[in-house]
């Protein structure tokens, strides 16, 4: 199986970046690289997570070649339906934590925006894998339109006043 297929694979399986060998253990040559930025401007879904995250990582110029709406839909969609939001970072009061995926979608700026904007409503939970990550995730009952608000408040140069509970936040 090529690199690229792996990383399709390891995306379709909701791996976190960290959980793939595939990511993990190879790099894209610039056939590849070509290869998998025609892919992801071609079915911009959360299936293409790994192969974004690997050009944003091995190939920057290619990486840049991929119009941002479709980086922006790529990284939504997993946000959106990714299981584990690890890779995004976490939220707590007074503080969070910028993960990779989070870093790409601040790089977007207005691309972002419009696509963040759709999740807004989305109060399905946001889980974190890990003993401690998932102990906050839990205790603040993260959810992707805490992702999104937060987000969304960066892209603005804005602070994220990050409240305790749901109910909270929604006010």
């Amino acid at each position: 199986m090529k690199y690229t297929e792996r990383l399709v694979e390891d995306s379709r399986a909701a791996l976190l970046l960290g959980q793939s060998s595939a990511f993990v253990s190879g790099s894209l040559r610039e056939a590849d690289a070509r290869d998998a930025a025609a892919v992801i401007a071609a079915e911009p879904t959360k299936d293409a997570f790994h192969l974004l995250m690997a050009l944003r990582r091995d190939a920057p110029d290619i990486y840049a070649t991929i119009p941002e709406v479709n980086r922006a839909e790529v990284l939504t969609a997993a946000l959106q339906q990714f299981p584990e939001l690890n890779d995004f970072g976490w939220i707590e009061p007074g503080g969070s934590h910028v993960g990779p995926a989070a870093s790409a979608i601040l790089e977007l700026d207005g691309a972002a925006r419009t696509t963040l904007q759709t999740l807004l409503t989305d109060r399905n939970p946001a889980d974190l894998a890990g003993s401690e990550e998932a102990t906050m995730a839990k205790l603040y009952r993260y959810r992707r339109c805490d992702y999104a608000r937060w987000l969304l408040a960066a892209l603005d140069g804005e602070a994220f006043d990050f409240a305790a509970t749901p109910e909270e936040r929604d006010r």
